[in-house]
């Protein structure tokens, strides 16, 4: 229903805004006229506030697209061919939500993704409307592998893959990464991680038997060579991370279809079921994944602030728990601790941290059984540093966060 609203919208906004190759860079962003690569492009209001065109002193080849300083992925395949004449763009609840492109011999409308990429919703060419969301791959012999352990351009095959970092933004979704593989120009060979030659590195595998390349693995103990459909036409690859740990992988298709693909230690690499991105509830439903995998491989955590020690090394283990599509599941993390006593002897400091020493975020604080009030914490936290006065309870604490700022946070009883 919301995509039927934001299509009909449009279609009264053409009639507003009447469609009349040296800036490549389109900022859907702005509100006001503003100058991209030398080239400055007028921004004109409607009178419902809602509807902004942009409109360049002359017409040029749109390569890339910006949020403000974000780059927002979009199909250049559909403005390779065709000079951009202007861009209308409709916003809803404060985001630039629809985007139109009249292009010299074709019309495109494009819906928004948290900023970060432009799924085609609607093509007018002559007297065809296609909603179908085709991307034709180029025809290349090329391939090349995949390597979601790398964080940039990379050359696989002699040739040069380029990954993208964009932008999560709202619910949550800050604390993830995203990144973009393009393969519009290659085909896939291998989808990988890292080099082969150390366990849980190099081509993807998998522990469940009904993900893997069909076969006969009666000598693989329960670790298949994952099987990726039709990869011959996967048009780009998506990774979401957290703190450069894999949590899905995303298999974007030329025929308009998605494969996701999750992680955990238990399954390796599986098949996970997805809305499809137009669907209301799919922003949901991804919030919710990948909430469920970063627990689930151990990086949300609660912390209890009233665990102390004599001893120089100590550990204790806090139970966790994950919502997931079967439920809630629970898994114990270890956390060491460690001390030291201030020279004046007034008080004594502890300090929290991962036994495996990984980053993570805390969904609860608790001293014993009792869940404390915090403001809202860091999403990337190394450790957790509680002051104590001497046999009294804590009444400070510090925590580093992944770039190193500390948060100073003083505890009412």
């Amino acid at each position: 229903m919301m995509k039927n609203t934001y299509t009909f919208l449009l279609y009264l906004g053409f009639g507003l805004f009447t469609i009349s190759s040296n800036c490549f860079e389109l900022d859907i962003g702005k509100t006001f006229s503003y100058n991209k690569g030398k080239v400055e492009i007028k921004v004109y209001k409607d009178d419902s506030n809602y509807f902004y065109k942009h409109k360049p002193v002359k017409p040029f080849l749109l390569k890339e697209l910006y949020y403000f300083d974000n780059l927002v992925y979009f199909d250049p395949l559909l403005t390779s061919d065709q000079l951009l004449m202007s861009a209308s763009v409709l916003w809803v609840s404060n985001n630039p939500t629809v985007i139109y492109l009249n292009l010299e011999k074709s019309s495109v409308i494009l819906l928004n993704e948290n900023n970060s990429s432009l799924s085609v919703e609607a093509i007018f060419s002559g007297k065809t409307i296609s909603n179908i969301n085709y991307k034709s791959h180029p025809d290349s012999d090329n391939t090349v592998d995949v390597d979601i352990q790398q964080t940039r351009d990379y050359i696989s095959n002699s040739l040069n893959v380029s990954v993208k970092q964009l932008h999560l933004s709202g619910n949550g979704l800050e604390k993830f990464v995203l990144r973009y593989y393009d393969l519009s120009s290659y085909r896939l060979n291998n989808l990988k991680y890292g080099n082969d030659g150390v366990y849980g590195y190099g081509r993807l595998t998998t522990h469940v038997i009904e993900d893997a390349v069909p076969g006969n693995y009666g000598d693989k103990k329960n670790n298949f060579p994952l099987n990726i459909p039709n990869k011959e036409l996967i048009y780009g690859v998506y990774l979401y991370s957290y703190n450069d740990f894999p949590l899905v992988v995303e298999l974007v298709y030329t025929y308009n279809k998605r494969v996701y693909i999750a992680f955990t230690f238990q399954k390796r690499y599986h098949r996970v079921l997805m809305p499809p991105i137009n669907d209301p509830s799919y922003e949901k439903q991804l919030f919710e994944r990948l909430n469920y995998y970063t627990c689930k491989n151990g990086f949300k955590s609660s912390i209890d602030i009233s665990k102390i020690t004599d001893k120089s090394v100590d550990y204790y283990n806090v139970k966790n728990y994950c919502i997931g599509v079967n439920g809630v599941e629970s898994f114990t993390k270890r956390f060491h601790l460690g001390f030291y006593t201030h020279s004046n002897k007034k008080y004594r400091c502890f300090e929290h941290w991962p036994a495996d020493k990984s980053k993570f975020y805390m969904d609860q604080v608790y001293y014993g059984q009792s869940i404390l009030k915090f403001p809202p914490l860091p999403q990337h936290v190394k450790f957790f540093r509680v002051y104590h006065q001497i046999n009294k309870r804590p009444f400070l604490c510090v925590i580093l966060n992944f770039d190193k700022f500390y948060i100073v946070l003083t505890i009412i009883f």
